[in-house]
């Protein structure tokens, strides 16, 4: 899977449009056609060029494509020679980070497209960086975070900060950032976990999801994962089961989060059959004015993370 020289199949040839030129044994755009080729971001390096590498003859004679103004070493191996070589048509999606944007897949698009005369991928899914405390994370300034440091936080409270924000655009992460989700996360978990533990005890249950709710969550998800607004939807329906006395109206919430959270990754226990009579105890006690027992038994389910 290496780019073949232009006297090799199967680039002889095969470049068609005249957006190739010849010079020497490299193949390039003139940057008029080039931009023509490109739709991903426009960027005034390029525009000042007249010419823009598509693939370079290395030393050792063979062809090489440059996604870096000629940086790197050897790109044999990348996404529209791997594309035709291999798929044989486009790719349903393509990501990677903003950064390469350009221009490493605007190359990749030039080219795909001159040698196959279609675009590389259906869909460019370019995530942007993660920043501490307003500052790009890099070893030089000591700011990284790695993922092993992440193994004493609750998981799920970094996934939701995570989901927060639009992977297209930058987090501006930092330690206070973090404990806010943690809270928000604690605070959601309890009020689930703690109302179908009521609705258990109860023996209260629902098999219908909030219909407007799942559409918001549908079209959200259709407007390039636009998972702020998942989230955002998910602390209003929070808001109502907070306020909510109908206990028909919570099991339906309930199972509206049932079906929602796992899609977006967000884990919780909801398996509290062997704390059902921790809880019919606890509210025994309480109607028996026993508040000493009845602390004892609430102790218990805030152990377990119910309260």
């Amino acid at each position: 899977n290496v780019l073949r020289g232009p006297d090799q199949v199967p680039w002889d040839g095969k470049l068609e449009y005249h957006y190739q030129l010849w010079i020497d044994s490299d193949i390039v755009f003139t940057t008029e056609k080039f931009w023509q080729l490109c739709d991903l971001a426009i960027n005034a390096q390029g525009e000042q060029k007249e010419i823009v590498a598509g693939w370079y003859s290395t030393e050792d004679g063979q062809t090489t494509s440059v996604a870096h103004w000629l940086e790197e070493d050897d790109f044999r191996k990348n996404g529209a020679v791997m594309n035709h070589e291999l798929f044989e048509g486009m790719i349903d999606i393509h990501g990677g980070g903003s950064d390469l944007m350009f221009p490493h897949h605007e190359n990749e698009r030039a080219q795909a497209i001159a040698l196959d005369h279609h675009g590389l991928a259906k869909y460019w899914m370019h995530n942007a960086r993660l920043d501490v405390d307003q500052q790009k994370m890099s070893k030089s300034l000591g700011n990284v975070v790695l993922v092993k440091d992440l193994i004493d936080i609750e998981k799920q409270a970094f996934r939701l900060l995570i989901l927060a924000h639009h992977y297209r655009q930058p987090i501006q992460y930092s330690q206070v950032l973090l404990e806010q989700y943690m809270k928000h996360y604690v605070a959601l978990s309890k009020k689930i976990r703690y109302t179908v533990l009521e609705l258990k005890a109860l023996e209260v249950s629902s098999n219908q999801i909030d219909s407007a709710f799942k559409e918001d969550i549908i079209s959200a998800m259709c407007d390039d994962f636009h998972t702020p607004t998942v989230v955002t939807k998910i602390f209003e329906l929070q808001k109502t089961l907070n306020k909510s006395h109908d206990l028909n109206e919570q099991a339906n919430i309930i199972n509206t989060f049932v079906w929602l959270l796992p899609i977006i990754g967000i884990q919780l226990d909801l398996h509290v059959d062997d704390d059902v009579n921790i809880y019919l105890a606890w509210q025994k006690a309480r109607a028996n004015k026993d508040f000493d027992l009845a602390d004892t038994y609430r102790d218990q389910l805030m152990e377990k993370g119910y309260i």
